[in-house]
This record gives C-alpha cells, structure tokens and sequence, in this order.
C-alpha cells in the first residue's frame, strides 16, 4: 500500500499538505476495513466449529456488516486512486446480490429444473441432488478431487415423474392390498411394483431435458464413454440411514435404455426391502425424493473401497482398503476375494497389513450392455491389485477427505487403466456402537504424557492431529510436503497455502488467525496453531506429536487416545441448516482465490469474494 501511495503522489507536480491529509486518512480507513473484514471472517469461519449458536438473524446481520465495510474500502480506495477501481463496486454488488440470493433462499438451484451438470452443484443442495450425487459434486469441485463426469436428473424431476403417471395413489393401493393379504409373499409385492413402473413413461419435458444432456455428454467424451445410471435419493448416505446397496444401479447401460433405466432406479425406491428398512416411511411422498446420477463409468482396472478409519478396531489408528481388478461391484456385494489392506492413519505410507487373495475372476463391462465375470490369468491371481505407491495415493486422499466432512468415511474409488485415482461415491461410515471413551480416563492418560509446548500462540482452527513434524520454508515446493505430517513453519504465508491439502496440522512461530493461510485451513478443517513464537526450534524434523489445538497443547508422541476420542465425537452440527447456509455463505466470502499480484488474472473483474475483492 506504501508503494501504491508513492505512486500516487509521483504522478502529481504538486502535493498540498490538506491533500496528503486526506489521502492519509483514507489509507488508514482502507486499513482499518481491511481488518475489520478479517476478523468478521475469522468469527464466521470459527462458528462452525459446533461450540456456538447462532441462527439466520445473526447471519444477516454480520453478512450486511462485512459487505457494508468492503464497500468503504473500495469507495477509499478509488478516492485515493482517481476512480481506477470502480470496476470493483461492479463485483461487490454481484457478490452481495448471490448473498443474499442464498441467505434467502433463492438459489438458481431451487428452481425448477430437470438436470444439472456435477460441475454446476456442490453440497448446499442434497434436496435437489440428492446425497451421493451432492457429495461427489463437493469433492469434484470444491476439493479438485477426480470424480466421474456426468450430470443429474433432480428430485423435482422425480417427483413431476411421479405426479404424471399419478404412481402414489397406485403404490399405496398395492401397499395396503398386499399387507391385509398375509398370504402374499415380498415377491408378490415387488412384482405389483415393476408391473406398475413398467406402464410409467417419462413427461415429455423430462425425456427432452434428459437427451439434451445425453447429447452434450457424449460429444464431450467423442461417443467413447459407458454409462452408469445411479440412484441418488435425499436421505440416502446419512449416518442416520445409509440404505448401501439398496436402489438399483445400471452399469454399461446402452444409450437407448437409459430412460427406462432411470424408471427402474426409481422403482426400487418402493421396494419391498426399502419399506421394510425405512418401516414404511418411504411411502410418505416427502421422503427420500430420488435424484438419479448419469456418469461415466470409468473402465477401472482395480477397484474397491477404503473405510477411513477400521470400524472393529482403533477408530484412530488406521484405515483399510478393500481391492479387486476389475469393477469394484463384487466388493460391495460382498462376493469377492478381495486383497486387504490396512494403512496407518498418521504416515499413509506405512502399510501396516497386507492379505492379498486368490482372486479367480473378475468384473468388467460386456461389449454391447451390462458387466459380465471373466476369469484372471493365472500369472495374476496372487497378485496385489495395487502397489505401494496406489495405495499411499488413495490412503493420503481418504484422509483428506475425512479431515474435510469431519467424520469417519466408506468411500468407494477405482484407478482406471492409466492409473488415475477416481473418487465414485463417499458416504459416512456407520460405526459400531462401542463404550465411549470416558473424560476422566483420557486426563489421567494425558496428565503423564510429556508435552512439548503448552498454550503458546494462538489457535486458529480447532481440532485433533498427530504425525510426523516437517518443517517447511516459505520458498518450498508444497507438492514435495510429505502427506500426513505436522507442517511447521516460521511464517503463516499464502504461499504456503498449498501444503494444506496434504498436512495433519500447521504450527506457526509468527502469523495471525485473520491471515489467508488461517483461513484456508479453516476451509479444509485442518488443526492450525498460530504466532507459536519458536515452534520451528522446539519442533524438530521427524518428530513425532500430537496435537491438540482445542486445549492448545503439543504432546511428545502419538496418543492413540486421544485421536480416538475425536473420532467418536460427533459432528451433530454439520447437517443443520444453519451451518450449512453459513458454509454456502463462506463460500462467496472467504475464499482467496487470487494469491499472485504478479499474475495476468489479478485484476477486478476476476474477484470472486469478497476476499478477493481485500486482497
């Protein structure tokens, strides 16, 4: 700012002293806003942490007092600068007006549209998306993680379907007849229900909405791509109800029948085991409205699923990886003999077990429709479905991805045939109910651990860590930082930003909880302990800690204890709808989207926040 003043002033001939008054004191307010907006970040981004209530009035309210200050900054700036910046008003009511939009609930998404890309939606709309196909939105993204392309068919498609063929009444007459009938069998019923869906067609809006994206689709992908169509339902993938494996999916599904293959995931949403999983409130027509998810199916050539934590054992110790070549459909069936992994939690390059199978056949798409069992060759059967190498890659994504949705995870994930990494579906891992680890015991636990700094800095992201400490300079490549270990470092830079990705927790010798790289770890929930003063001389390369940035304490060590009791702490904020409009909100304030000053794009039109707009 000092430079940009000077510049200024160089292009007058003359300086008045009433002149340089002013433009002094307009420098301070652009100071002053500049601050203010960070630290009404800064509050925003700490209550989701669960520990404060809030509601929809304290939203507006501090949302109008961020805008109101941003727009002083801009209007200071540009008197200092003879108008030079005005096209950043242009953006601040642009960004203000998709505020607003969402505080009041008139997002784009809301209205009524038949379908919409995965690149077009996140995880502020599961009742438009559904669950599964809101989540892969989020990872794709928001959190740049590969997932299949493709697009949606929304709940508001599902219910004008269902409406047109006036299916509810006629469900709920099959219903009611099959259950006064003891003698009737679930088949009966199941069979009542396909008969029905069998005579359903889709609205002719919906047929021309659904070929139009298929059209698109398959130019994108030059008419080289298969097709699996996926159910979706709102309420499906909770940790209150996972319903895995209980819609119909279509695999390699041809071009053709991909409209009635939509009909059948649909149908199977009324099944027989679907009522009795759900005791029958899967009738009432405000239930799991289905969304159904058209994707590429990725010809993978291993596949499986990797659980976040293991669910019979230590909830923070490790994870396990379930694998098969082929399609990954025979490990979630239960029919393969799969190889087994388990990888520690704190270094994803440690493998701690191995068992790998006697896999006979596997799963692979038919040439014309459908996936059909093919037999192994001989040289391959006791062979591992991943090397080493894949394995630290999917372990080191779990964690991130687990770090980010604050809960354990069953995500199911393939490579394909050039050995890239797609995440297919990720839902919360339903632990077994398990004594809880009591308080008392935990403090008689850490009260002999030695620790190793104790209350220094400032915390600004809470949560539980531990791993290995790397110390990182401010010039260093972030993509070389070692994933999974406790990231040191003397200042909190935005530079640096990059290894947030891939670090346990961040410890900083100086730095502030307002600063962008603060921000950018609050965004991906990664424990972060600020302005430490000497944390770069305490904590020493290869180290091993534990840290707790709820108590602000540095243990020597991993305390499996304690990582567990984080664990089993549940995020009963998350999906509540105050927090995840404060999410959606931050999204369009907090971001730091444009880092370089340098680089060609640093310009006003491209502020996308009101971060952005500050920097």
């Amino acid at each position: 700012m000092l430079a940009f003043l000077s510049k200024v002033f160089h292009r007058k001939k003359t300086i008045h002293i009433d002149e340089l008054k002013v433009t002094f004191e307009k420098f301070k307010q652009i100071l002053a806003g500049n601050n203010i907006v960070l630290e009404f970040i800064s509050q925003l981004e700490d209550k989701l942490s669960g520990e404060y209530i809030f509601d929809i009035n304290y939203l507006k309210q501090i949302v109008n007092r961020i805008s109101d200050e941003i727009y002083k900054v801009i209007h200071n700036l540009n008197f200092i600068s003879n108008n030079n910046y005005t096209e950043l008003l242009t953006r601040h009511a642009e960004i203000q007006t998709e505020l607003e939009n969402i505080i009041n609930a008139k997002s784009e998404y809301l209205e009524n549209v038949y379908c919409y890309t995965y690149d077009d939606l996140d995880s502020n709309i599961f009742e438009i998306a559904g669950n599964k196909n809101a989540n892969l939105s989020e990872i794709r993204n928001y959190l740049e993680i590969t997932t299949p392309d493709g697009f949606i068919l929304t709940t508001f498609a599902y219910r004008q379907f269902m409406q047109h063929n006036g299916l509810w009444f006629e469900i709920d007459k099959i219903y009611r007849d099959w259950k006064n009938d003891k003698k009737r069998s679930a088949k009966q019923y199941d069979d009542a229900i396909e008969a029905l869906f069998s005579k359903a067609e889709l609205p002719d809006e919906i047929e021309k909405a659904l070929s139009s994206k298929l059209k698109s689709f398959y130019k994108q992908h030059k008419k080289k791509c298969n097709i699996a169509v996926r159910s979706s339902a709102y309420g499906e993938d909770t940790e209150m109800l996972s319903f895995a494996g209980q819609f119909k999916s279509f695999l390699n599904c041809p071009l053709n029948d991909v409209s009635s293959a939509y009909i059948k995931v649909i149908s199977s949403r009324f099944k027989h085991n679907i009522i009795t999983y759900s005791e029958e409130q899967s009738l009432d027509e405000t239930i799991l409205p289905m969304a159904v998810g058209i994707q590429q199916l990725i010809p993978s050539n291993t596949a499986g699923v990797i659980y976040t934590v293991d669910p019979m054992g230590n909830y923070g110790d490790c994870m396990m990886i379930s694998a098969v070549f082929g399609l990954g459909s025979s490990v979630v069936s239960g029919t393969a003999n799969a190889d087994y992994f388990k990888v520690s939690r704190f270094d994803p390059s440690q493998i701690g077990e191995r068992k790998i199978g006697e896999k006979t056949t596997k799963i692979v798409c038919d040439n014309t429709r459908g996936i059909k069992t093919v037999p192994i060759q001989n040289e391959s059967k006791k062979k591992a479905c991943l090397s080493d190498k894949q394995v630290k890659e999917l372990a080191e994504t779990a964690l991130l991805l687990d770090r980010y949705f604050k809960r354990p995870l069953d995500i199911e994930w393939c490579f394909d045939e050039n050995g890239k990494l797609y995440i297919l579906q990720c839902r919360p891992l339903i632990l077994p109910r398990k004594a809880k680890i009591n308080i008392n015991n935990l403090n008689e636990i850490l009260a002999q651990k030695k620790v190793i700094m104790y209350k220094k800095g400032q915390v600004a992201q809470r949560g539980i860590a531990a791993g290995k400490v790397h110390q990182v300079k401010e010039e260093d490549d972030p993509l070389s930082f070692p994933a999974g270990c406790i990231a040191v470092t003397k200042h909190s830079s935005p530079h640096l930003s990059g290894i947030i990705r891939r670090a346990r927790a961040i410890i900083t010798d100086v730095g502030s909880s307002t600063g962008h790289m603060a921000t950018v770890a609050r965004e991906f929930g990664v424990p972060m302990i600020v302005n430490s003063e000497n944390g770069t001389q305490i904590l020493s390369d290869g180290d091993e800690v534990t840290v707790d940035a709820e108590e602000n304490i540095i243990y020597d060590g991993l305390i499996k204890e304690l990582l567990e009791y984080e664990t089993e702490a549940e995020d009963v904020f998350r999906d509540l709808k105050e927090y995840k409009l404060l999410r959606h909100l931050l999204r369009k304030i907090s971001p730091l989207i444009l880092i370089d000053p340098k680089s060609a794009n640093f310009t006003p039109k491209n502020c996308q926040t009101y971060h952005d707009i500050l920097r």
